[in-house]
């Protein structure tokens, strides 16, 4: 059985006899929080998007340039905002960055106003693949009860950051298949 690609075949993914657009070759994440030193970068996955671009401590230094602008510029004072925001991204052109921004239970830390975290998950989308993704209000929505479903940052780990990554992308995945 054939399976017709409508798109060319860099900008879409088959996985088994399943379209995907979103998966893990084009879609990147990394995760911010605001600890007891300022803004801090948790997790990121993103080598495999920059292609040698950078080197390792370019990467680390972009990352921590952009967790310092998002936080501040969403935790300005303690006006934590909540939801889904869409920026260009300035160190990969070719992506949108959709930041998910949340409060979370932060047992760990020793600051009493951060007992109740500040985290963003950024999502680094290909430009190509922008008009598969849902409207904002609906997004926002999904992303913020995907993300209510983690209960303390104190399991934050390497391996739940990738099964939330893989969370969003099934979510992304079955939205852009309902056309």
């Amino acid at each position: 059985m054939a399976i017709v690609v409508p798109f060319p075949q860099k900008f879409s993914f088959l996985e088994g006899d399943q379209l995907n657009f979103f998966t893990d070759r084009n879609t990147g994440m990394a995760v911010f929080s605001m600890d007891d030193l300022g803004p801090e970068v948790l997790y990121h996955d993103l080598k495999k998007l920059i292609h040698n671009r950078f080197s390792d401590d370019e990467l680390s230094l972009n990352l921590k340039r952009l967790s310092v602008h998002t936080i501040v510029t969403f935790g300005q004072g303690h006006d934590y905002n909540v939801g889904v925001f869409d920026f260009p991204s300035s160190f990969l052109p070719e992506f949108r960055m959709m930041l998910i921004a949340f409060r979370l239970k932060n047992p760990i830390t020793k600051d009493p106003r951060l007992k109740n975290g500040y985290y963003q998950i950024a999502l680094f989308v290909p430009k190509t693949l922008l008009q598969f993704l849902p409207s904002y209000v609906f997004f926002e929505r999904e992303m913020l009860d995907l993300v209510s479903s983690l209960t303390s940052s104190g399991k934050f780990t390497k391996k739940r950051f990738e099964l939330l990554k893989r969370e969003i992308l099934q979510f992304l995945n079955a939205f852009s298949q309902s056309f």
